[in-house]
């Protein structure tokens, strides 16, 4: 176990050093985490999306025309009487799905739906408010139709729909919700009135047996996969946008450690004042007797006394008498340098 009051201990010095060296690393991270972060969480909101939506369906495997994007956007019609030939095998519920891509109006501005031709079989149909439809005319619409609530009119291929109910979880990307009309009047409006599916919704294992020319078997990833490319795109944007977050985090962390500190310049008065304060100490320390020998001699006599020959050709080299020729030594009292 590390001693952390030892590592504070030597870490300090160097934090208090470059103080702003590390509060600019530290919020230029706080920055990127929290932009990341919240990138991530919108991400993240395009799979909890698409989750949803097939939560409201709630089937194991799907039935589509062959070639057909998903069960969720399939465009191409098939008959409705493959459901009920496929709900005849035992362990096998199947269930009808009509899905238009349009769009409503609503105070005279359009917005994209998906609209739903709704028999009341959606397991996971959840109402937040009002009632499910009961007759032609009435609709129960997404949450996140802007402008829209219960009690509230729009118009739909030329007629006009009361909003009876508000459900949730509806949604096939950010641009498109769910409106659920009554069957029927959905295939009067957009198949003239034929009875044909979009998808067959399958619930359980069992075998489905065989199946006609020209439709396939979709399992709930695929359906998974078919919503969530309607949002690939910006998905993409999102990921990649990102990682150029973090790539740019990296660069400036790594540009301002490898940076330097100028060390500061200490102010010439300050080296000034030191000179003349250690001047006006030796000179207080200098007998009556040395007061007559000039400063730098008396220094340099220091100097070799103490073993250091201080500079080469010093001024300071004093001789007297008393003192072997050459030799330099401390002036004595009563003795004058030549």
């Amino acid at each position: 176990m590390p001693n952390w009051g030892f590592v504070w201990m030597v870490a300090w010095p160097d934090f208090r050093t470059r103080l702003t060296r590390f509060m600019v690393i530290g919020l230029g991270m706080a920055l990127v985490m929290a932009v990341t972060l919240l990138l991530a969480a919108f991400s993240e909101g395009f799979r909890l999306r698409s989750e949803r939506l097939l939560d409201v369906f709630e089937a194991d495997r799907y039935i589509v025309a062959t070639g057909s994007s998903g069960p969720m956007t399939a465009t191409t019609p098939l008959p409705a009487s493959l459901a009920d030939e496929i709900g005849r095998n035992d362990d096998v519920v199947a269930r009808s799905l009509f899905l238009i891509p349009t769009a409503i109006l609503t105070d005279g501005s359009p917005q994209g739906v998906i609209v739903v031709g709704s028999t009341g079989e959606e397991p996971g149909f959840r109402l937040v408010d009002g009632r499910r439809v009961e007759r032609a005319g009435e609709a129960v619409v997404d949450e996140e139709i802007l402008g829209l609530a219960t009690g509230d009119e729009f118009v739909l291929a030329g007629q006009e729909f009361s909003v009876v109910g508000q459900t949730e979880h509806a949604t096939w990307d950010i641009a498109n919700a769910g409106v659920f009309i009554q069957r029927q009047q959905a295939l009067d409006l957009f198949a003239g009135g034929n009875d044909v599916v979009t998808a067959v919704a399958i619930d359980g294992d069992g075998e489905i047996g065989r199946l006609p020319a020209g439709v396939e078997v979709q399992s709930r990833s695929d359906g998974f996969d078919d919503v969530l490319n309607r949002t690939a795109a910006a998905k993409r944007s999102i990921d990649s946008f990102t990682v150029t977050l973090w790539a740019l985090a990296v660069v400036i962390v790594g540009a301002v450690l490898s940076v330097e500190p100028r060390p500061r310049a200490r102010p010439r008065s300050a080296g000034r004042l030191g000179r003349r304060h250690r001047r006006r100490a030796l000179d207080r320390t200098r007998t009556p007797h040395e007061a007559r020998v000039p400063r730098s001699a008396l220094v340099a006599a220091e100097r070799r006394v103490a073993g250091d020959p201080g500079r080469r050709g010093d001024r300071g080299a004093v001789e007297h008498r008393g003192c072997p020729t050459g030799d330099t030594c401390r002036p004595q009292p009563g003795v004058r340098v030549r």
